[in-house]
Order: structure tokens, then C-alpha cells, then sequence
């Protein structure tokens, strides 16, 4: 029995690793083989039952070479749907999502007040998969990003800053019954951290933070390929202990000086796109200061490699990554800075959908 068990958990183990090659890239079966180890037939047991589920395609290489051109595999793209809906300060987007993170169909709604908000949810959710096309059962389930902290385990909505209405509402309750699939919640810089790990920049990336400066400051930290969903609030350290009082009920919290709204303040700038095409190096630096405390005590605590900008903040962000860079050079445990990217464009819809797609690739 216990060999039994063995095996099934190896079978299991090596279709995971298949699975996670073929959704970063595109492989023949031979080139699998030599990647994974294991033997050709033992990948082809594996591969013919993907492709009989319908989760992978074969097609033949448009490669010029030599010969007959191999065959190659590929996730396929119609196996498998997601509903992705982001609820932010201002609106909310609702989307229809392939698993390969193309956008079918999009809409955008307003979010006030929160009542009429839901109902034009459940509302165009159905709509939007009618317009789409897209067989209900191929649906895998909806997935939500909202302002953090969230709790996702019982998918509700806690206490975000400035996101007084939406306080404590659990989403997944509300929406359960839509189309009758399960309901995913994450903050918004979560459901970045996997959208770039499954359509962006961090396809071969198993540490790095996402770190969205908006009306509010977010963080998704991924640790070995995993999202560490409680530890993912650092907007709300504190960077002064006797400093502005938060929401949170902590004192200095890091939104309350360099979210847009708070850098912004007696300033005569609308927005950071203003600062920055007014190269306003003087507020930039300021920025950089300090955005520059928090990532210097998270660089020193989880040691990542990578940093992601995304929110307002990555409008044109060379100048402010470049200032946090060097902050980060200096005072670093390790005097080694990590390397800072501009986010992916990704619609907000592809990151709450990334959600769903995470808890499909990780049951295996």
C-alpha cells in the first residue's frame, strides 16, 4: 500500500513539474525528457493524458530546420476560463480570462454606492460570459483583487484604508451562487505578484516583491514560487514610531507619507504622472526615501532578488528606481541591491484572475 501511495505521489510530483514547464514555455516531448530526467515513455504517459484532458496541444513547429519539424507543446488556451473582477477605490473592472491570460471580453463599472455596486456585478458577470462564448462548465471560477489586508481564506474584504464601505464584506458569499464557482480573493498586489509569474516577468522568478504605490501602498511577496498571503502589508509599517496616526491604529505607517495621495499633499501637483513629467527631482528623491525604508527592512528579512513597481508610481520610473536603487546599495545587510523592473501592463482583470489560475496549477 505504501508503495502504492509512493508511486502515486511521484506520478503526481512529475506532472506538476510537466504542467510548469509547459505553461512557462513551449516544448517537444524530447526536449521535456532531457529538461525533467525522466524517461520518454514515462513523459508520454504523462503528456497523452494532459492532452486527452484537453489542458495541453500538440502542434507542429514553425522552426526552420533540417528535416521534419518537431512537435511541439503548448498550454491550450480554450481549456480552461477564469472570471477576474478588481474592485478598487474609483471602479471596478470585470473581465473574462483565458488561462493563457488573454482578455475576451472586459467592462468597467462605478463602485458607488456599494449596494448598486453588487447587483451591476452579478449582473454583468453573467453577461459578460454570455457575451464571451464561453462554456459555463470551462469556467474554473471568479477571481477578486481588492485593497488589502483581505482575508482569503473566508473571502472577505477587511478594514483598507479610505475603503470604508466596502469594510468586512465577504465577497465570495456575495458572488458564490453567480455562475455557482468558487471565489478567490487576494489583495491587488497579490493578484500581481502571480499575474507576473504567469504571464509576465517572473515566469523563472521564485523570489521577488510586487510593490504597488497608488492611493495606497501594497506588496505580493513570493517566496520559493508561493505567495505569502500574510505577509503582504507593507504599507502599513511603520517608518516613524511617533509619526502620523494610521487607520490601522498604528503610528507612521508608510501610506500616510508616500501613498499618492499623502506625497501629493501641499504640493501642486494632481498626480504623479504630473511630478514626473514636470521632473520634479526634489519630490522624486523624496519618494525614493521613503519607499526606500521599507524595502531596505524587507530586503533584509526575506533577502528577495527582485523588485516590481506597479501602480501610479510605475509611470515613466526610471528616475525613482534608480534613487531607490541606490538607497537600497547603501543600506542593505548585504550592500547588494535588488534588481527593480516596471511592472507588466496587465489589465487588472488578468491579476485577479491570476488567482484562479494559481489554485489550478498548485492541486496538483
Amino acid at each position: 500500500m505504501m508503495n502504492a501511495t509512493n508511486a502515486m505521489t511521484m506520478r503526481e510530483k512529475n506532472r506538476r513539474m510537466i504542467l510548469d514547464l509547459i505553461r512557462k514555455y513551449e516544448f517537444s516531448r524530447a526536449e521535456l525528457a532531457k529538461e525533467t530526467s525522466l524517461t520518454k515513455a514515462a513523459i508520454s504517459i504523462i503528456v497523452d493524458d494532459l492532452m486527452k484532458n484537453g489542458v495541453v496541444k500538440e502542434y507542429r513547429s514553425e522552426e526552420k530546420t533540417i528535416g521534419r519539424r518537431p512537435l511541439c507543446l503548448k498550454l491550450n488556451p480554450d481549456f480552461m476560463y477564469a472570471v477576474g473582477l478588481n474592485i478598487t477605490r474609483s471602479h471596478v473592472k470585470i473581465g473574462i480570462v483565458d488561462i493563457s491570460g488573454r482578455v475576451v471580453c472586459e467592462r468597467s463599472l462605478e463602485v458607488s454606492p456599494k449596494k448598486e455596486a453588487l447587483k451591476q456585478i452579478v449582473k454583468t458577470i453573467g453577461e459578460l460570459v454570455e457575451e464571451s462564448g464561453v462554456e459555463a462548465e470551462k469556467i474554473y471560477g471568479i477571481g477578486v483583487t481588492a485593497p488589502g489586508p483581505v482575508d482569503t481564506q473566508n473571502t472577505t474584504i477587511l478594514n483598507p484604508t479610505n475603503f470604508d464601505e466596502w469594510h468586512y464584506e465577504n465577497i465570495g458569499l456575495r458572488l458564490k451562487n453567480v455562475l455557482d464557482k468558487k471565489v478567490y480573493l487576494e489583495n491587488v498586489a497579490g493578484g500581481r505578484a502571480l499575474s507576473e509569474k504567469y504571464f509576465g516577468l517572473a515566469k523563472d522568478w521564485t523570489d521577488y516583491l510586487v510593490f504597488v504605490v497608488s492611493d495606497g501602498i501594497g506588496s505580493g511577496i513570493m517566496n520559493s514560487g508561493k505567495l505569502l498571503r500574510h505577509a503582504s502589508e507593507l504599507g502599513h509599517t511603520s517608518i516613524a514610531y511617533n509619526g502620523i496616526p494610521c487607520e490601522c491604529g498604528n503610528l507612521g505607517c508608510i501610506e500616510k507619507y508616500a501613498s499618492m495621495p499623502a506625497i501629493l499633499q501641499g504640493t501642486p501637483y494632481q498626480s504623479w504622472q504630473e511630478v514626473v513629467d514636470a521632473e520634479d527631482d526634489a519630490l522624486i528623491e523624496k519618494e525614493a526615501e521613503y519607499l526606500s525604508c521599507v524595502l531596505i527592512n524587507a530586503v533584509n528579512i526575506l533577502g528577495f532578488e527582485s523588485v516590481i513597481l506597479h501602480g501610479a508610481a510605475n509611470y515613466k520610473p526610471q528616475k525613482l528606481m534608480d534613487a531607490i536603487a541606490k538607497r537600497l546599495k547603501n543600506n542593505t545587510i548585504t550592500g547588494e541591491s535588488p534588481k527593480l523592473y516596471s511592472g507588466s501592463a496587465f489589465s487588472e482583470v488578468v491579476s485577479a484572475a491570476a488567482t484562479v489560475f494559481d489554485n489550478y496549477f498548485n492541486k496538483f
